[in-house]
């Protein structure tokens, strides 16, 4: 839970981390619109290459068949960013286990990743719309769906 905008001043809830982070990044977007999406919405208002998967094995694998990338991955209840650099793969995102803070770990280790029946994942810098967005500070419209 939680609406913070001041890192260390306070709690995040997951979507509000992901809306923020995107906003502080310089992606124009009501980022109380972004956070109030089911997490599999959050991943489709703002990636492209949107893929499904049932097994984390199966998630991190393809991961790894892909260039460095930041990825945002839709659970069952939660939602955070997957970010693959130096062929490591990371999962990075407000925590609601253990100290319940914002967390950087390794995905395969991630509690709150093999805790999910369902992943969506996308990525963000594959989606052409969202750099234009981005690179001309044009508004991104947030589909409620």
């Amino acid at each position: 839970n939680g609406i913070c905008q001041t890192p260390g001043s306070g709690k995040i809830a997951c979507g509000y981390f992901v809306s923020t982070t995107l906003r502080d990044a310089g992606l124009k977007l009501n980022r109380y619109d972004l956070a109030k999406l089911y997490s599999h919405a959050i991943c489709k208002n703002t990636c492209s290459n949107i893929q499904k998967y049932n097994n984390l094995d199966s998630l991190i694998g393809y991961i790894h068949t892909q260039p460095n990338d930041i990825y945002i991955v839709g659970l069952d209840n939660h939602v955070g960013y997957l970010i693959k650099e130096h062929n490591i793969v990371f999962f990075v995102h407000s925590n609601y286990l253990g100290q319940g803070c914002v967390t950087k770990e390794l995905a395969i280790h991630s509690e709150a990743l093999k805790g999910s029946n369902l992943y969506v994942l996308g990525s963000l810098l594959k989606n052409k719309s969202i750099l234009n967005k981005w690179r001309n500070k044009e508004t991104v419209l947030i589909l409620k769906n």
